[in-house]
């Protein structure tokens, strides 16, 4: 096998072809008790066996990867922290801002997590999505099952501790949202899901405060 034929227009039933790494095509020419090598000098080879045309050539592969697209433009974090404020502007209540960001994994498991202080007044999280290209990572983002399910909760409030809370005319969408009033130190919710080290992962979610503010008012969301 492998051994060039002498004459390439000579083929004699020709049965069986077959290509190597470098992108030759091999012939066996059976009658001839030899197999006939077709190099890739030309960019087409073109060659009839009893009425049958083969033809080879070079195919360019292209791998498109498809993400999905956040609520509003993303900005790119290379850090742990997405987003962190203290002392914010009262935003009119209940008009969410929408944050987004890209973030590339380091490691196979990855935990986002949402901070909360506020004396006094309250948080309101909604529509919290991670994607990794097409596919959500998040459970119960928008806290439609109307409980914290898929979440992990941690914290000491002296008062109010975070909750999924029933108004739709307050949710960024939907019937519920999370709403956080701690007070004193502070709680945090966050979800932990497996991560591909070097992938890049879109994280967004919508944001908004009512009757602050003062240096104790404060939001950290972060990703590690």
């Amino acid at each position: 096998s492998g051994v060039l034929g002498s004459t390439a227009t000579t083929l004699n039933y020709p049965n069986g072809i077959t290509f190597d790494a470098n992108k030759n095509l091999y012939v066996a020419d059976s009658c001839n008790f030899r197999i006939q090598k077709y190099t890739t000098c030309a960019e087409v080879i073109i060659a009839v066996f009893l009425f049958s045309l083969v033809t080879t050539t070079t195919i360019a592969t292209t791998t498109t990867t498809v993400t999905a697209i956040p609520p509003c433009a993303p900005q790119s974090r290379s850090s742990g922290t997405l987003f962190s404020v203290t002392n914010p502007t009262s935003s009119t209540y209940p008009t969410y801002t929408c944050y987004a960001y890209t973030w590339v994994a380091t490691g196979s498991s990855a935990t986002l997590s949402f901070f909360f202080r506020h004396d006094p007044g309250g948080w309101m999280l909604d529509t919290v999505n991670v994607y990794h290209g097409l596919t959500q990572l998040i459970t119960n983002g928008g806290f439609e099952t109307g409980t914290l399910s898929g979440w992990t909760y941690s914290g000491s409030c002296t008062f109010y501790t975070g909750m999924a809370y029933s108004g739709s005319s307050y949710a960024e969408s939907g019937s519920y949202y999370y709403y956080d009033r701690c007070s004193s130190n502070g709680d945090t919710i966050s979800q932990t899901f497996s991560t591909v080290a070097g992938d890049t992962y879109v994280v967004s979610f919508w944001l908004t405060n009512y009757g602050c503010c003062s240096p104790t008012e404060i939001a950290n969301v972060t990703i590690s």
